[in-house]
């Protein structure tokens, strides 16, 4: 959809499709909304199916497909003894069975929806207006070295929690866990390259360069990569010295290297 309404892809707009939290999935499931005017459904049916981070209604959506709808749909197309066997429904076989059984499974829709203004109501309060899906929906790096500290040296190890958009539905993949939303998978590094013009090059990569915390790049780059920045991947050596100058590096090393070439 992105490409075909460019008739000019630049770097900027490779670095917007990387960090694009549309759900095209999403978007199919709402259009089978029952009628009706609950505060839910006029949420969902006002929603342009991004999952960003400070979005209401992607809060909404996520718990009702994945803790209400799924499971209600395998107890709807299965016997009890198989709901086990098919749990968590494939995403795909959702949207397959309300295209093909939308009307009849209204009830349930409504049902379930019911169910998850409730529970989303319980976890981000009872102002529908001040819900976020990045006050569910947070990062979770931990060294794997945490649980093996004691308290005071695990403060030291751990990492700020930041909130993502996305899910694993979208372009920008943050997989999440089920039972907290905590992202649990996704693209850490990422890179947008101009192969015409090598240091134009943008990357991003989570959570740092060094798996020791004493380190000043241990989580240096954890900020950036969650609210979806970008940073320079130069490749050639006169644009990395001005860098080196820029950032106020000692570079003496890097002209002695570039003497002796």
């Amino acid at each position: 959809e992105v490409l075909a309404q460019q008739s000019h892809h630049s770097l900027a707009d490779s670095l917007a499709l990387q960090r694009d939290y549309t759900s095209v999935l999403a978007r199919a499931i709402v259009r089978h909304l029952p009628e009706g005017d609950s505060p839910a459904l006029s949420m969902l049916r006002n929603w342009d199916a991004v999952l960003r981070p400070d979005s209401a209604a992607a809060a909404l959506y996520i718990v009702w497909t994945y803790r209400y709808l799924d499971p209600a749909l395998a107890k709807w197309a299965a016997p009890p003894e198989a709901v086990p066997l098919i749990e968590p429904l494939d995403q795909l076989a959702v949207l397959d069975m309300l295209d093909t059984h939308g009307v009849e499974l209204a009830p349930l829709l409504n049902e379930s929806l019911a169910a998850a203004w409730q529970e989303t109501t319980n976890l981000l309060g009872p102002d529908p207006a001040a819900w976020q899906w990045g006050a569910l929906h947070r990062t979770a790096f931990r060294h794997p070295l945490l649980a093996r500290l004691d308290r005071a040296e695990a403060d030291q190890w751990r990492m700020t929690s930041y909130p993502r958009g996305g899910s694993g539905e979208s372009p920008n993949n943050t997989s999440f866990d089920i039972r907290d939303f905590a992202v649990s998978s996704g693209a850490s590094w990422r890179m947008v390259v101009d192969v015409g013009r090598w240091d134009r090059a943008q990357m991003t990569n989570a959570p740092g360069q060094s798996g020791d915390p004493r380190s000043p790049f241990y989580d240096n780059l954890l900020e950036g990569w969650a609210k979806d920045g970008a940073f320079p991947l130069l490749y050639s050596r006169d644009a990395i010295g001005r860098q080196i100058e820029v950032e106020g590096v000692d570079s003496v090393h890097f002209r002695e290297a570039r003497r002796h070439e």
